[in-house]
């Protein structure tokens, strides 16, 4: 889904709707979700997505299906899966919408989130992205080569995952390999290139370090902007 201003507009009129109703019966999507992520993933299924919203919920909120086809639309990833954390997110933190001022902890760039938590993975990320600057290696091409082989448009198992960077000398433990797989991991053996690129490629850009530290940082979503501060006491 395009994610213009409308869609944008739309998309957080229907979640102040959905916050008011939760915030007052106790409901916490966040508790709801986790029973079906049963191996921590950070996804559910579209169904069981849909299904939440479209249950008891719908006439309590007063949900339409268009509104909940947004949201559907709107969160839902190429492999079928829906993060649920980044609309639990927008839902419990009582701070939102953005245009007020946003959680400090919290950096939220078009659909990524990242909290203080995200730390030592970002920090890995920096490093396999310091490997390949030093090596001039660029990673897609490498990706490309396991799709032909694999026929998996966009995915590769953890084990071709972990045996292609090993393969490219990339310099981190077991452990630091065990954590980015996951965070990337989807269908409880594959991980999502995609996923991992955007990650990868914002850590390039980026001082995951000064993220938590900076005085003053402007958060993004789409066309809206604020200024978190304060972040240093």
């Amino acid at each position: 889904m395009e994610h213009t201003f409308k869609v944008k507009r739309d998309l957080w009129r229907i979640c102040n709707k959905i916050r008011e109703v939760v915030n007052f019966i106790k409901f916490n999507f966040w508790e709801y979700y986790s029973i079906y992520d049963v191996k921590n993933t950070g996804y559910v299924s579209v169904f069981k997505f849909k299904n939440t919203l479209s249950g008891p919920l719908k006439s309590i909120i007063n949900l339409n299906d268009e509104e909940i086809q947004l949201l559907v639309s709107y969160f839902e990833k190429s492999n079928g899966q829906v993060p649920y954390g980044q609309f639990c997110e927008l839902i419990h933190e009582p701070n939102l919408p953005i245009n007020e001022e946003l959680p400090s902890n919290k950096i939220i760039d078009e659909n990524v989130y990242y909290t203080i938590q995200d730390l030592p993975r970002l920090n890995i990320m920096k490093k396999i992205s310091s490997n390949l600057n030093i090596s001039s290696i660029f990673l897609e091409p490498h990706f490309e080569d396991y799709e032909e082989l694999t026929n998996n448009d966009g995915l590769m198992t953890t084990k071709q995952f972990k045996d292609m960077l090993y393969a490219l000398k990339i310099q981190i433990s077991p452990s630091e390999m065990n954590l980015i797989i996951d965070k990337f991991i989807v269908y409880s053996y594959m991980i999502d290139k995609k996923q991992f690129l955007d990650e990868l490629n914002w850590v390039k850009n980026n001082d995951p370090q000064s993220i938590f530290t900076d005085v003053s940082i402007v958060i993004a979503f789409g066309n809206f902007y604020c200024v978190v501060t304060n972040l240093v006491t």
